[in-house]
């Protein structure tokens, strides 16, 4: 019984840290094309680390031993919320030009937003925007 506490409290150290996490977008001019493509580049960093960190576990995972599940199921689980979150954050980077006046621009930030939204959630469905 001690141990499935000690692992249940562990599991619960990193959640809360990874939760804690503020990605706030910056004020730019919703408009402008310049601040749109630098923020669909810082976008995409965040995309990538979600991609990165998605792979490097699964590749951890197989290469486990099958007597550690429990070890590689938290690790797995952990790197899915962590992935979801930069997801998010690539979202709501984007999201904010999404009610541009310039139609090119917001139409991008929509399919963008939605583009995350979807990797983030694990949904694979192919809705209109």
């Amino acid at each position: 019984m001690t141990r499935f506490l000690t692992i249940t409290a562990l599991l619960c150290i990193p959640i809360a840290e990874c939760s804690a996490r503020e990605c706030s977008p910056l004020r730019l001019d919703s408009n402008g094309a310049f601040d749109y493509v630098s923020t669909v580049i810082d976008s995409f960093a965040y995309a990538k680390t979600a991609t990165t960190t998605l792979h490097d576990q699964s590749v951890k995972a197989q290469k486990a031993e099958t007597t550690d599940v429990v070890s590689t199921t938290t690790d797995l689980m952990l790197s899915m919320k962590r992935a979801s979150e930069d997801y998010e954050c690539a979202a709501t980077l984007v999201n904010g030009f999404a009610k541009s006046t310039n139609e090119t621009i917001s139409l991008s930030a929509k399919a963008l937003n939605r583009a995350f939204d979807t990797a983030g959630s694990g949904s694979h469905r192919a809705d209109p925007i």
